[in-house]
């Protein structure tokens, strides 16, 4: 009996640490992909699902971080750059409606 009940308690919190982007989030994801362009738009593919997001994905697949037209670009970039290298989860917020996903902030915390 105790075994069933530990692999129950087991297989819900295995459920609750699914990353997965809904609305305007995708909480608990790995940076999978940040690919840049000359024309410094990043886009960001994560391992949730970016379709599900209340915006355009780019490629149906991305999020987007335009290093061009706000000050904090820069640090999103670097945020999202050194938890792909730690191999750690990030919050990404988005702009909902937006054409291609454009975020609006990060989160990275302690893991």
């Amino acid at each position: 009996m105790k075994k069933i009940f530990y692999m129950l308690v087991m297989t819900s919190i295995a459920n609750l640490a699914n990353a997965d982007c809904s609305g305007t989030s995708c909480v608990g994801v790995y940076v999978d992909r940040l690919y840049v362009t000359s024309h410094g738009i990043v886009h960001v593919g994560t391992n949730g699902d970016e379709k599900l997001l209340d915006c355009d994905a780019e490629s149906g697949v991305y999020a987007t971080l335009d290093l061009n037209n706000y000050t904090g670009a820069d640090a999103i970039f670097s945020t999202l750059l050194s938890a792909q290298m730690a191999d750690k989860k990030v919050q990404i917020r988005i702009t909902e409606g937006s054409a291609g996903c454009s975020v609006q902030y990060v989160t990275l915390d302690r893991q």
